[in-house]
């Protein structure tokens, strides 16, 4: 009976210890801090180099950032014409998408001068001129409210090296935007273009101003434009 009660005693113990360690909950696993990786910031010597070996687009080679790209101009690089221009004529800041501008001064009786533009656009060898043709024209309002396609006047120079188209259109100009705002038509205004088509893509040279004012500058835009394609002698065209 003892030997009975004994054992009644250390069963009970194994129990209760077996309780007690299922009522015991595992102490959480300890991390130790690590510091964060270090990155060195590439340079023009470690940078590896893109498809052809050049710097990968988006950084510079000092290892920076690319700021915003330049505006784009069309100002020539290499095999450009040159144009002289005339006695009389005032040169006045380039603009976006020109190579040279004049201010042609203002004949008795007009308000403003008349603006000359000379631009270069090689992406543009296969364009045809008949599209110029259209959207300038869209810029003249004609008094019977036939459309400017109809009216425009359109000839060969001759004399250059390069072929060149003489386009002239008269009437209610209505100039495009400018700085986000639309300026107010003009009344009595021609235009005189030229397209100089050369292998390097397409120059255009054009005078916009009143009437009288381009009337009176004709001559001169003509030989301007044939002296920048080295031209030997000019054809006037319709007056």
């Amino acid at each position: 009976m003892r030997r009975m009660g004994l054992w009644k005693w250390v069963i009970a113990a194994g129990v209760s210890a077996l309780a007690v360690g299922c009522e015991k909950k595992p102490e959480p696993p300890k991390y130790e801090p690590r510091e964060p990786p270090k990155f060195k910031v590439p340079t023009a010597a470690t940078r590896p180099a893109g498809p052809t070996g050049t710097v990968p687009a988006g950084v510079t080679s000092a290892g920076g950032p690319l700021e915003d790209p330049p505006i784009r101009s069309s100002r020539p690089a290499g095999g450009a014409l040159r144009f002289a221009a005339p006695n009389g004529w005032v040169p006045k800041p380039r603009r976006p998408m020109t190579v040279q501008v004049y201010a042609l001064p203002k004949v008795e009786g007009e308000l403003e001068d008349a603006d000359l533009a000379v631009s270069h656009f090689p992406e543009m060898k296969n364009i045809p001129l008949a599209r110029q043709i259209e959207r300038w024209c869209a810029q003249f309002e004609q008094p019977d409210g036939r459309p400017g396609v109809e009216v425009v006047r359109q000839w060969t120079l001759e004399g250059g090296r390069s072929p060149t188209t003489i386009i002239d259109i008269c009437g209610r100009y209505r100039p495009g935007p400018a700085m986000g705002r639309r300026a107010s038509p003009r009344e009595r205004y021609r235009m005189l273009a030229a397209e100089i088509r050369t292998d390097a893509g397409p120059w255009y040279v054009k005078l916009i101003g009143p009437e009288k004012t381009v009337s009176h500058w004709k001559e001169a835009f003509l030989k301007f434009v044939s002296a920048g394609d080295e031209g030997q002698g000019v054809r006037a065209g319709p007056s």
